[in-house]
C-alpha cells in the first residue's frame, strides 16, 4: 500500500514507471526493490524506492512429554509461529 499527500487530485500510483492505477494497492508483489510513482492531475511525478521483504517460512517449536514404561500417555506438542 502506497500511500502520497500532496499535489493536486486524483492522484495515481506505479510500480514500474510506465501503468498508472487510481487505487494505491499493489497485491501479488514478490520480495524486491521497487520504484513507487505517484503522479498527480497535473503530471506531476514523485518516485521513492521501497523493498519487500519474505518474512520467510513459519517457525516451528516441539516439545516432548515421554511415555511411561508400558503406558501410552506419552504426547507432542508443536507449535508454528
Amino acid at each position: 500500500t502506497a500511500t502520497a499527500t500532496g499535489g493536486t487530485a486524483p492522484l495515481q500510483y506505479s510500480i514500474d514507471g510506465t501503468t498508472y492505477q487510481a487505487g494505491n494497492v499493489f497485491s501479488g508483489v514478490g520480495s524486491g526493490t521497487y520504484t513507487v510513482s505517484v503522479k498527480d492531475a497535473n503530471g506531476c511525478i514523485g518516485t521513492t524506492t521501497v523493498t519487500v521483504s519474505n518474512s520467510g517460512a513459519a517457525t516451528v517449536t516441539a516439545g516432548s512429554i515421554t511415555a511411561s514404561c508400558g503406558n501410552s500417555n506419552g504426547s507432542i506438542t508443536a507449535t508454528a509461529t
